[in-house]
């Protein structure tokens, strides 16, 4: 059996952090270029908004 950890609140992570995340490879297609239009685009509101 797994057990799930349960997160209260995620860390604040600046620009270049969240784009380091989209571009980790966690996400099929997503590369530097990608991560930069979606950081330039969104900020970091729409990160956190869910």
């Amino acid at each position: 059996m797994t057990k799930l950890l349960q997160v209260e609140k995620f860390p604040i992570l600046m620009l270049p952090e969240i784009e380091a995340y989209l571009e980790s490879g966690l996400f099929r297609g997503i590369g530097k270029k990608t991560a930069q239009t979606l950081v330039n685009c969104f900020g970091s509101e729409d990160f956190y908004r869910y």
